[in-house]
C-alpha cells in the first residue's frame, strides 16, 4: 500500500471511531491551523517582496543613502606625477607557500589604536577636493622615498597554487593567447556538466541576473563572454609591481604589504569558451600606427594603468604628454607607434566649478554640470582615436547643480543653498547625460573610430561605509551581494545605451559597444586594496585608523580581466 493510500486509510479509520463532538473540535482545530499557516505564508510573501523586489521607492532610498554617505573626494580623483614615475625597483614579490604565523586580513590583534599620522590622513579624506589632492600628493611623495627593497611573505590560498613565477614571454601569432572564443574547449562547458558538477563549479554564483552578450546580439549562438564564473588559476599574474612602473602607490597592494596573494589566482571562465589573456607583443603589432583613448574618473585610470602594465611587458613606452596635475597622460610604444592616452573626465560632460554661498554664509565650491555639452577634455581628442572607451559613475553621487541649454534644471544634495538649487536628485540628469554623450560622440567631426561604454564599477564596503569603519577583508571571490545602488546605476546605463543604439543605423551600431563588467566585478570583493592603499598600514607609524579603499582595484588583480574582455570584444575593430 502506498504512502498516500495509508494516509487516507488512517483518516477513514479515525473518523469512523470518532464522536460528533470530537469530530467538530478536530475540524475546528484544523481550520485554526489552516488560517495560521495562511497568515504566516502571506507575511513571508510581504516581507520577501519588500526585501527583494525593486520598487520605484528605490531611487528615493538611494538618494538618501548617497546624501548621507557620498564617496570621499580622494577616492575618486587621480594623484600626481609620482604615481606614474614610481621606482621600477619596487619591493620584491616573493611568495612562500604555507608560511606559519602569517596573519590574515581578518586578524583582530593588529595594533590599530592611538592617534597617528594615519588619523590625520583619514581626516583629510573627507575634506574638499583641494585638500584631498594635497593628501594624495604627500602620500605619493612619501612612497617614492620609502625603502622598496622589502620582500613580501604570504600564505597561499588552499584553493589555488599561489606560486608566482616571473612573467614568461609567449610567442603566438595572435594577440590573444589560449583558445579562440567560440571553441567549446572550456573545462566549464555547461552542456557537459551534470547537475552535481554544475553546482560544484558554480560555488561562486553570479549575483543578479545573467548578462547577455550585447557585443553580438545578432548571433545568439556565439559564446557569451559575460556568462561564467571565477575559477582557480595557477598561472602567474601578467605582471608584478617589480615589472611595471605604472602602478599608483595606493593601488600597489604588493608593495604596500598585502599578505595574501590568492586574489591573483582566479580567472574569469565563460561557460562555453575561454577568455584568453592579451598577448602584448602581438597586440601592439596589430595596433600599429593607431590610438586608444580612455576617458573617465579614477576607475578609468585604474583600468588604463592595468593595460599599460600588460603592454609594457612587451615594450616600454615613452611619455609623450603629461599634464601638470598628472590627470591627462599619453604614452607611445616606439616600435609600432601605438598611442595610449588617458583623459580625466569624471562626468564626461562639461563641468564648471563655481563658488556658492550657503544660507549660513559659508562659501562652498559646487560643480555646475552641463548635461547636454560634451567635455572637451576628451571630445577634442576623439578625432584622432581609433578606439575610445568612456565611463562615468561615482562622481554623480556628489552635490552638484545640473544645467541644460545653459539653464539650471535642479541639483543633487542642495543642502544649505536651496536658493540656487532645486533638489531633484541626480538619476534623471545622469540618464540624460549618458544619452547625450553616446549620441554626441558619433557626431563629432572627424571621429570615425569605435566607442566602448564601460559599465559601473561596484564597491564592496562591508560592516560600514568608507567613513565609519567599512572594510573589504575577503580573500576569495564572492560572498557580497550587489548593493541596490550598484544595480540602479547599471540599469540606468543599460537603458540609456539601449535607447541610443536602438535609433542608430546599421553602420553606426557596429561602432558602439557596451563593456558590461559590473556583474563580473561584483564577485571580486577580495581584489580591493582595503588598508593596503597605504604602505605597511599595520606598522608602528600607522597605529590607529587607516583609510580603507574598497572602491579601486589592486594592480595586478581582477581588473586586468576587464582589459582581456575589452580586447576580445573588439576583435572586429582591431583586425579591421
Amino acid at each position: 500500500m502506498g504512502r498516500g493510500q495509508q494516509t487516507i486509510s488512517g483518516d477513514v479509520e479515525m473518523l469512523a471511531g470518532s464522536s460528533p463532538r470530537r469530530d467538530f473540535l478536530r475540524m475546528d482545530k484544523r481550520k485554526l491551523l489552516t488560517v495560521a499557516l495562511c497568515v504566516s505564508f502571506l507575511t513571508l510573501v510581504v516581507v520577501s517582496y519588500n526585501m527583494c523586489f525593486e520598487t520605484p521607492a528605490t531611487s528615493t532610498e538611494a538618494m538618501v543613502f548617497l546624501q548621507e554617505k557620498p564617496f570621499p573626494n580622494s577616492l575618486e580623483e587621480g594623484t600626481n606625477t609620482s604615481s606614474f614615475n614610481s621606482d621600477t625597483n619596487g619591493s620584491d614579490f616573493q611568495v612562500q607557500s604555507n608560511v606559519e604565523g602569517t596573519k590574515n586580513l581578518t586578524d583582530t590583534d593588529n595594533p590599530v589604536t592611538g592617534p597617528t599620522e594615519a588619523s590625520a590622513e583619514a581626516d583629510a579624506l573627507v575634506k574638499d577636493t583641494d585638500a584631498s589632492e594635497q593628501e594624495e600628493t604627500k602620500e605619493g611623495d612619501s612612497e617614492t622615498t620609502t625603502d622598496s627593497s622589502s620582500s613580501i611573505s604570504v600564505e597561499s590560498s588552499p584553493q589555488v597554487d599561489a606560486t608566482v613565477e616571473p612573467p614568461t614571454e609567449i610567442e603566438s601569432p595572435n594577440f590573444l593567447t589560449g583558445s579562440p572564443v567560440g571553441n567549446d574547449t572550456s573545462k566549464q562547458n555547461e552542456d557537459d556538466l551534470s547537475d552535481t558538477e554544475r553546482s560544484e563549479s558554480s560555488v561562486i554564483a553570479m549575483e543578479g541576473p545573467q548578462l547577455t552578450n550585447i557585443t553580438s546580439p545578432e548571433n545568439p549562438g556565439a559564446c557569451d563572454l559575460f556568462e561564467g564564473s571565477w575559477v582557480p588559476d595557477t598561472r602567474p599574474p601578467q605582471y608584478t609591481n617589480s615589472t611595471c612602473k605604472f602602478i599608483q602607490g595606493h593601488q600597489d597592494c604588493m608593495k604596500n604589504g598585502r599578505p595574501d596573494t590568492g586574489y591573483l589566482h582566479w580567472k574569469w571562465q565563460p561557460y562555453k569558451c575561454d577568455l584568453p589573456r592579451i598577448d602584448a607583443r602581438a597586440f601592439l603589432s596589430t595596433m600599429r600606427g593607431r590610438s586608444v583613448v580612455f576617458a573617465g574618473d579614477s576607475i578609468s585610470r585604474n583600468q588604463f594603468q592595468s593595460l599599460l602594465c600588460i603592454l609594457s611587458q612587451a615594450e616600454m613606452p615613452f611619455l609623450k604628454y603629461q599634464s601638470p596635475d598628472d590627470k591627462n597622460v599619453a604614452y607611445v610604444f616606439p616600435s609600432t607607434n601605438f598611442t595610449f592616452t588617458i583623459r580625466w573626465s569624471p562626468y564626461l560632460v562639461h563641468v564648471e566649478e563655481k563658488q556658492v554661498t550657503r544660507s549660513d554664509n559659508e562659501t562652498i565650491t559646487v560643480p555646475y554640470i552641463h548635461i547636454d555639452e560634451l567635455d572637451k577634455s576628451w571630445a577634442d581628442y576623439a578625432p584622432g582615436a581609433d578606439i575610445l572607451q568612456l565611463s562615468t559613475g561615482q562622481w554623480w553621487f556628489k552635490p552638484g547643480l545640473f544645467l541644460q541649454g545653459g539653464q539650471p534644471i535642479g541639483g543633487h544634495t542642495c543642502d544649505g543653498w536651496e536658493t540656487e538649487c532645486k533638489e531633484i536628485g541626480f538619476s534623471d540628469a545622469y540618464r540624460t547625460a549618458i544619452r547625450n554623450v553616446l549620441q554626441g560622440i558619433l557626431s563629432i567631426p572627424g571621429f570615425t573610430g569605435s566607442v566602448v561604454f564601460r559599465s559601473f564599477s561596484p564597491d564592496h564596503f562591508e560592516n560600514g561605509r568608507w567613513d565609519n569603519g567599512g572594510e573589504c577583508v575577503r580573500t576569495t571571490p564572492g560572498g557580497v551581494a550587489m548593493h541596490y545602488v550598484t544595480k540602479w546605476m547599471l540599469d540606468i546605463q543599460k537603458e540609456a545605451f539601449k535607447n541610443v543604439t536602438g535609433t542608430l543605423n546599421a553602420a553606426d551600431k557596429l561602432r558602439i559597444k557596451m563593456l558590461n563588467v559590473t556583474n563580473i566585478a561584483q564577485f571580486r570583493a577580495d581584489a580591493h586594496p582595503n588598508v593596503y592603499r597605504t604602505f605597511q598600514p599595520y606598522s608602528k607609524e600607522h597605529q590607529g585608523f587607516v583609510q580603507k579603499d574598497c572602491l579601486h582595484w589592486c594592480l595586478p588583480g581582477s581588473i586586468d580581466t576587464w582589459n582581456d574582455l575589452l580586447v576580445q570584444s573588439l576583435q572586429d575593430v582591431i583586425h579591421r
